[in-house]
């Protein structure tokens, strides 16, 4: 390995889970010191949406927000990626980073604790129901990331 090999080489950490599966508070409490990328602010910067609906409907920008997201990883040593929908997203950032990914994370959380939270949070830019909402992550492929991440990396209970 070369000295300046050495002095880019990053931790990427990469967690992803259903809706309201508290990864931004799982990020927080087990990487308090990486730098915490939300693949949702990566997309309301380019695209100026805010809501839920609209974001859902951003399935082929999937290239522009890798883009993005590499962009952002450059600048930090320490990253926590969390939100990672789309099996592209996924795919194209290990494809990228490589082996500077260092874990990869499916939070499993029970569907009921999910629906209480996102009763709770009571966030403005939930502007569907739980069950709408869920749907329109499986249409990005959601489902297809929780069984690559089952498969070939580590699930957490959460």
């Amino acid at each position: 390995m070369k000295l300046n090999e050495i002095a880019t080489q990053k931790e990427i950490v990469l967690v992803c889970g259903n809706l309201c599966s508290g990864k931004g508070i799982y990020c927080q409490q087990k990487y308090p010191d990486y730098k915490h990328i939300v693949v949702s602010t990566i997309v309301k910067k380019l695209t100026g949406m805010q809501t839920r609906s609209e974001l859902s409907t951003t399935e082929d920008l999937d290239r522009e927000i890798v883009h993005a997201l590499i962009n952002e990883i450059g600048q930090y040593d320490k990253v926590i990626i969390d939100g990672i929908r789309q099996p592209s997203i996924l795919h194209a950032l290990e494809s990228h980073f490589g082996d500077q990914i260092k874990d990869v994370v499916w939070l499993d959380v029970p569907e009921e604790k999910r629906r209480t939270y996102f009763k709770t949070r009571a966030s403005a830019k939930d502007d569907l129901d739980f069950d709408t909402a869920h749907q329109t992550d499986k249409n990005l492929g959601i489902e297809d990331v929780e069984h690559y991440i089952r498969n070939n990396h580590r699930v957490e209970k959460f």
